[in-house]
């Protein structure tokens, strides 16, 4: 499929393609706050917090919307000026993925390189006592 030939086509080639799974989709999407809801955007807005603006918040944003915006930001990474091995950098965010930025409400933000800006973990340490919604836990984000 598609994530298995842009694997194997940036890991093997260096061909600058990006290869998302879902530990990619899970980092971009929480580094972006890609298709978050819309409260937690309000209050990472009203705190001045950088985000995708690509897709609007909504209580069911649209797949194909925030598919794009993943692939936008990974393409971004594997093309940057410095991205000589982008399999190296494809390699990097997977993991990334796999061992940190893990799902289920449990990530390891305190083990991550990017965690001073990643705009979900700012967006959740400015929140208050309060900011969420009745019964939901901070670790349900």
């Amino acid at each position: 499929g598609p994530y298995t030939s842009a694997a194997v086509s940036s890991i093997v080639y260096d061909e600058a393609v990006p290869a998302v799974d879902g530990n990619v989709a899970r980092v971009m999407s929480r580094a972006h706050l890609i298709g978050a809801p819309p409260w937690l955007v309000e209050r990472a807005d009203a705190a001045g917090i950088p985000r995708d603006t690509s897709v609007s918040p909504s209580e069911s944003p649209s797949v194909r919307l925030i598919d794009a915006a993943v692939r936008s930001h990974s393409t971004a990474l594997v093309t940057a000026g410095e991205a000589d091995r982008p399999g190296d950098i494809n390699q990097a965010i997977m993991e990334l993925g796999a061992v940190v930025c893990i799902p289920n409400g449990q990530p390891r933000c305190t083990e991550c390189p990017w965690a001073d800006s990643c705009s979900m973990r700012r967006a959740v340490s400015a929140m208050k006592p309060g900011d969420l919604p009745d019964g939901m836990n901070i670790e349900d984000l």
